[in-house]
């Protein structure tokens, strides 16, 4: 049987796989998202001006030509931005959830975790995964591993385990820091617009009235105050649905980073703890280490 290839990174990280700079874990860089979103921009605006009809409303929600343009391109910018980090995070969970698929622990019901066999183990683990600290789960492993012989009870490997899962949680909830500030801004752009809109309308509003001197004058005037009205509203518009899918979206993915954190945690207390022994002559009537 062929042996199976060490997992790598370099391979299955969308960043490091196109030789971008790439972020520790489930944390996306800066650059690619930024390259995916400027991408993203280009082809929508062109889609819409070519491929759309001039005078449908869905292209005039993003070429008014009363205005309120900037503030449409701003907020389709921070959603597609918001939409390469979730993609590039998406990516990056599952290529450390192929943690889970190799065995780090022989399955041998009489084997057991000593002094005798942690340096095995980790040189197995070593011929696991060729980068083993840039993944969650084994750089969690092989921290508690090397620190093994300094480890008198069971208890102390418990700990160390649960410190290390802590980490890992506290580092994957900082990560959804700057897509959880977009989320928060593209509706508030969505508001600034209808402020925008509503101004300008009220403005013309106020030079309708003075500058009209009978009913048949009035009327085309407050054409271009109804515009400035509707511009408000289709910002607000889009903020807002931006905003709820975006929401839901980042909702679904932290679920699943949470589930495979949680794997990560039933992996180590089944296959770490519960496979555990402390050299018991080494142990004094108080359980530590003599």
């Amino acid at each position: 049987m062929t042996k199976p290839q060490p997992l790598s990174l370099v391979r299955s990280d969308p960043e490091r796989a196109i030789c971008f700079p790439a972020g520790r874990f489930t944390q996306p860089g800066f650059l690619v998202p930024f390259l995916l979103a400027a991408i993203g921009l280009v082809v929508f605006y062109a889609v819409q001006n070519f491929l759309v009809p001039h005078d449908s409303w869905w292209h005039l929600c993003f070429f008014r030509p009363e205005g309120g343009r900037e503030i449409s391109g701003i907020i389709v910018f921070l959603a597609l931005w918001s939409c390469a980090i979730m993609f590039i995070k998406w990516r990056k969970i599952a290529a450390q959830s192929q943690a889970l698929e190799r065995n780090l622990i022989p399955d041998d019901i009489k084997f057991s975790l000593s002094d005798e066999t942690v340096a095995g183990t980790i040189e197995h683990l070593y011929s696991v995964a060729a980068e083993p600290r840039d993944y969650i789960l084994y750089n969690r492993i092989l921290l508690t591993l090397s620190n093994f012989k300094n480890m008198g009870r069971i208890g102390d490997v418990e700990d160390v385990l649960r410190s290390r899962a802590s980490n890992d949680a506290n580092a994957a909830e900082a990560s959804y820091t700057i897509l959880k500030g977009f989320i928060w801004a593209v509706p508030v752009l969505g508001f600034i617009g209808t402020v925008i809109g509503l101004s300008s309308a009220m403005g013309q509003f106020g030079t309708v009235l003075k500058s009209a001197t009978n009913l048949d004058t009035l009327k085309p005037a407050l054409m271009g105050v109804t515009a400035g009205l509707s511009t408000g509203f289709e910002t607000t518009m889009q903020g807002l649905i931006a905003a709820l899918i975006l929401q839901l979206t980042m909702t679904s993915l932290r679920r699943r980073e949470e589930q495979m954190l949680t794997d990560f945690d039933d992996y180590c207390d089944a296959q770490v703890i519960g496979k555990l022994r402390v050299n018991q002559r080494e142990i004094g009537a108080t359980g530590k280490v003599g």
